[in-house]
């Protein structure tokens, strides 16, 4: 056996275990599914709420803070929410669970 046999079969074990893609295997995060694009809608809604609360001092933006809240743990528990198909009409799909 040549040093060229020893390095051809480390290339082989090299791209073997980096080629996870070609093997069918997906990264958890390569898509973006509809109930991550939920959480980033309501996070951004209510990071907005709470600083217009703090900024004109005013308690209907905390109330519409807690409604994102709320519509986020309605969403958890229940799977409802209404901004599910607008944003499926827009092309995200749901997370297939096994």
């Amino acid at each position: 056996m040549s040093i060229f046999d020893e390095i051809k079969k480390q290339q082989k074990e090299k791209k073997e275990t980096t080629s996870a893609a070609q093997k069918g295997l997906e990264w958890p995060l390569d898509q973006m599914y509809i109930e991550r694009a939920l959480f980033f809608v309501y996070g951004g809604l209510t990071t907005l709420f709470i600083f217009l609360a703090v900024a004109f001092g005013s308690i209907f933006f905390l109330i519409l803070a807690m409604l994102c809240g709320i519509a986020q743990i309605l969403f958890a528990y229940l799977g409802l929410d209404i901004f599910v198909k607008p944003l499926a009409s827009m092309g995200l799909k749901e997370k297939q669970y096994l």
